[in-house]
């Protein structure tokens, strides 16, 4: 037989002839398939970074308002009030002996 009369009929549809360009279609979705899952996973990798900055944002709020609480309370403290003239008298001290080094 020549070659001529093998390609005269199309081939059976039983041999696993498979056409280029669906075989061309069938690796693009795959690389499509595997893109797609790959930003699924970067994805969810900025979740998580991003749960983990919330959650460290608030910790330190938490801990701001902690500190804020506590000097709050020193500065209504009796003896901060009590002191406060003493401080003064020790900001002005600086002061003079800074402008007495200029």
């Amino acid at each position: 037989m020549s070659k001529s009369t093998s390609f005269k009929t199309p081939p059976n549809v039983f041999d696993d002839f498979v056409r280029s360009d669906r075989l061309e279609a069938e690796l693009r979705a795959r690389e499509a398939e595997a893109k797609v899952k790959e930003v699924e996973r970067q994805a969810s990798q900025a979740e998580d970074r991003a749960q983990e900055a919330e959650t460290l944002a608030r910790q330190a709020e938490e801990v701001t308002a902690q500190a804020e609480a506590i000097l709050q309370g020193v500065f209504s403290s009796r003896s901060w009030r009590v002191t406060q003239p003493l401080r003064q008298l020790a900001d002005t001290a600086r002061l003079l002996r800074e402008k007495a080094k200029r």
